[in-house]
């Protein structure tokens, strides 16, 4: 999947996080249409996700 985004540049680099925010919202709807469509395989490996991260809480 390719993502681009066009934004007036200035000097405060806002442009690069206007960019990377919309980019980010983009992924997360593409992210949440795939789990729902596949909800019983997603939650799986959610849950095997939660799992392996669980013991590297701080």
């Amino acid at each position: 999947v390719l993502c681009t985004t066009a934004h007036e540049a200035t000097g405060l680099r806002a442009g690069a996080m206007t960019s990377r925010l919309t980019q980010l919202a983009v992924i997360d709807c593409l992210f949440t249409a795939v789990a729902m469509k596949k909800s019983d395989q997603a939650m799986e490996l959610l849950m095997k996700t939660v799992d392996a991260l669980a013991s590297r809480k701080i």
